[in-house]
């Protein structure tokens, strides 16, 4: 029998240019900086602070009724 691949869920976003000063830690928490459980959390709630395309993937594997892969750490920040 074939095993099933394993999948995690992992995602980093970051919107910069030249002229902006380097994001710093509290950058990403002030957007979103989550991991674990939280993650999971995030990504079932009805307006998620964590990214579009993350959301999206756990929405459709709902759809398929597939169990979420196992969060790991999702971050974004915007340019200042």
């Amino acid at each position: 029998m074939a095993r099933r691949p394993r999948i995690a869920i992992l995602g980093f976003s970051l919107e910069s240019n030249g002229f902006s000063p380097a994001a710093t830690r509290a950058d990403f928490e002030e957007s979103y900086l989550l991991a674990g459980e939280a993650l999971a959390t995030d990504l079932r709630a009805e307006h998620p602070r964590g990214g579009g395309t993350l959301t999206g993937f756990v929405a459709g594997l709902a759809l398929l009724r597939r169990p979420a892969p196992p969060p790991t750490r999702a971050s974004g920040s915007m340019s200042r």
